[in-house]
């Protein structure tokens, strides 16, 4: 689950399959396991060696729990006395904090495990302060002060005289009986930051109460501004998760750090005070600036009332945006952790999200909240933050056809669509949700914005990976827009399920013998259809103008032809109705089907068909080319550099433009059309099923969560 409840009996141990525990230098159990967690802190081998000297004394052993992905292993090899525990953190998981520390719990060989932080320098004698009070059986859990080592919004935490009741501890000086962690179930999971006051307040409710002990002082480095800014921010998200956890402590969180109130009170009068303004009561402003200068007086004593003033405002901020996420999940539930973007009509985004959940990944299409395109579109940053507060980790992203004005087709408006493309990539850039594109095509077919070449640019260099169909693909993406992290995962395709070759053709009123060639899908500019009939029509009327001079000709034509789809370009669709007209006054037989094709439909066609052609004009790659082949039809397409990766036994590819060449090629395979060729189209299709492809997007997208961290 990725939101696991609290665990009654001991919680489980998560780690890689590369875990390496160091053995012990010694056969002896020890009385104390120091355990530290970490990721990319060179600052943990200062720790470790300030703190060896107390774990000699007192023969203790030290547990790092790592989850840098071995890039501190030299720490590790420097001092073979560590316990090193590899971490691989679980997918779903952006912060593994409290995951790492019940490894290095449950990892533990002594009945007393003590935390400290990576970046924390510990007094002499902390170790044996902290600890002393729980091996006489005094108490069960100790904790000590917490003293900033460098300048910081934290003095000290935790400062109290020996005996006193800590309500809120810190895994930066904290010791426990593996007794007592185990009747609370350890660490919860549910928190990115926090579980160390949330594991406190459990242990308090089940009969362990954690004490001050006042000598037991461990120093800390909490780093630069910029990083105490960022912890703020983070704490501040975790206060909130407490609230929603602890119901029945929210007056105390509240009372114990009232900044939580205070400083959005403050922004909301400075705001009111503003619009004031607006109705000439310039003094109203006074009143949120005497606030304000009352509490940097307030904290005028800490040395940096700037900078805590600051501190507290980022951190009421974040608390505030998280009880505002907790109120969307519980009206509106948990979002899938990837969401597809847009909701296209094909076969691709369905069958590809089918195969993920098929294999337990939680994705789904980004909802649209209306019904207007348009609205859908001004309201993309808002979804964007939505869905992220209800726990959406990526978006993926296949085209961008979304953006596309219907209404406004001036360069003013495909201007302002390719600035929306940008601020809803910041927006999810600021929401820290990784985007992720497939590009099924290197330019659309028809122009969306101003610039596309541009926007395909801002795209890419947004992206945290790009999903190729070829390897083609992959260098034309380097090549022209400057792509990176790309990585190269084939179209998946569904071959039709219980179709028999006879009985289909017998229903569409087929002869066993009657060549049939089919062109399936929308009919758009791009795809070269009306280029197609132009030079079949040229080529039969040039036979019949043969014919009178040389009465052997054969006078009927090569093929039924099956046309098979929607064209929305008016223009276009006069044009390819007056080439069937005529067509059919030569005595053509045509089948057409107008309109969005059901997939039925569409997979009794191609099945029936001998042939079919995709005559493109460009094309980057085609998935309706794919179905072709898993029904066991061949195909034919002109020589597009992407195409070149298909097998040329099924796939013939003629040259680009050379619609007389296509027309020639198209009638002499049709009529050669052959079981063998058919039974090999299968068997190669065979080959890329959708299980694979999605099992490949997983990979794909654990490693882009795992980077997060």
């Amino acid at each position: 689950s990725r939101t696991p409840g609290h665990c009654s009996t001991r919680p489980k141990i998560l780690m890689s399959s590369d875990e390496k525990l160091t053995p012990q230098p010694s056969t002896h159990t020890p009385a104390i396991s120091v355990v530290l967690i970490c990721k990319d802190e060179p600052a943990l081998a200062q720790t470790l060696d300030e703190l060896y000297p107390q774990l000699l004394s007192l023969g203790a052993e030290c547990i790092v729990v790592d989850s840098s992905s071995k890039r501190l292993d030299y720490i590790r090899l420097a001092r073979p006395w560590l316990r090193w525990i590899d971490f691989k953190p679980p997918v779903g998981y952006k912060f593994s904090i409290p995951n790492q520390r019940n490894t290095g719990v449950l990892a533990a060989l002594a009945q007393v495990v003590v935390f400290a932080d990576a970046n924390s320098h510990p007094t002499a004698n902390w170790l044996k302060e902290l600890t002393d009070p729980i091996l006489a059986n005094t108490y069960a859990v100790t904790c000590g002060p917490v003293k900033s080592t460098t300048p910081s919004v934290y003095k000290v935490i935790n400062d109290f005289p020996d005996g006193t009741l800590v309500e809120s501890v810190l895994t930066a000086n904290l010791a426990f009986t593996r007794a007592a962690f185990d009747a609370v179930g350890g660490f919860d999971t549910r928190y990115e930051y926090g579980s160390d006051a949330d594991f406190g307040w459990r242990l308090l409710a089940a009969g362990f109460p954690p004490t001050s002990i006042q000598k037991a002082v461990m120093g800390m480095d909490w780093g630069t501004w910029k990083l105490q800014k960022r912890r703020a921010w983070r704490y501040g998200k975790a206060r909130a998760r407490l609230c929603a956890f602890h119901p029945a402590r929210r007056f105390h969180i509240i009372n114990a750090a009232p900044e939580l109130l205070v400083y959005p009170a403050l922004a909301l009068l400075a705001l009111l005070a503003l619009l004031l303004t607006l109705f000439g009561l310039y003094y109203a402003p006074l009143l949120p600036l005497l606030l304000l200068v009352a509490l940097l007086l307030r904290n005028a004593k800490t040395g940096h009332p700037f900078a805590v003033l600051l501190d507290h405002m980022i951190y009421a901020t974040s608390f505030s945006l998280e009880v505002a996420a907790q109120l969307i999940k519980k009206r509106f539930g948990d979002a899938p952790l990837v969401q597809h973007l847009p909701h296209d009509r094909g076969p691709y985004q369905k069958d590809l999200i089918q195969a993920l959940q098929a294999q337990g990944a939680s994705t789904d299409f980004l909802p649209s909240p209306t019904a207007s395109a348009t609205i859908n579109l001004l309201l993309l940053p808002l979804t964007i933050l939505i869905q992220h507060a209800r726990g959406m980790r990526i978006l993926h992203i296949h085209w961008l056809h979304n953006f596309e004005l219907h209404w406004g087709k001036s360069k003013l408006a495909r201007r302002v669509a390719r600035l929306w493309l940008a601020v809803t990539l910041k927006t999810a850039k600021l929401c820290k949700v990784p985007v992720i594109w497939t590009a099924h095509n290197l330019l659309p077919h028809t122009p969306i914005f101003d610039d596309d070449t541009a926007a395909r640019k801002k795209l890419a260099a947004n992206c945290a990976a790009v999903i190729a169909h070829s390897e083609q693909t992959k260098l034309e993406l380097e090549d022209r827009f400057q792509a990176e992290n790309i990585t190269v995962i084939p179209q998946g395709v569904t071959p039709p399920k219980d179709l028999d070759r006879d009985l289909v053709r017998q229903e569409l009123s087929l002869t066993p013998t009657e060549p049939y060639l089919l062109f399936a899908g929308r009919i758009e500019r791009y795809k070269g259809l009306h280029l197609f009939l132009t030079a079949l029509l040229a080529h039969l009327r040039s036979a019949n103008s043969s014919k009178l001079s040389t009465p052997s000709t054969p006078s009927t034509p090569p093929f039924t032809l099956g046309l098979l789809g929607e064209a929305k370009d008016l223009a276009l669709k006069a044009e390819v109705d007056k080439l069937l007209t005529d067509l059919q006054s030569l005595g053509m037989r045509i089948i057409r089907i107008d309109g969005y094709l059901p997939d039925q439909i569409m997979s009794k066609h191609l099945t029936a068909a001998d042939l079919a052609i995709y005559p493109f004009t460009s094309i980057t790659n085609s998935g309706s080319l794919l179905l072709a082949l898993a029904a066991g039809t061949p195909a034919l397409a002109p020589a597009h550099p992407s195409l070149t990766d298909l097998p040329p036994e099924v796939v013939t590819l003629t040259p680009i433009g050379d619609y007389d060449a296509f027309v020639k090629a198209a009638i002499t395979l049709t009529t050669e059309s052959s079981a063998a060729s058919r039974e090999f189209s299968t068997s190669w299709a065979a080959l890329r099923p959708w299980e694979k492809v999605a099992q490949e997007t997983s990979d794909l997208y654990r490693k882009v969560m795992e980077e997060l961290r």
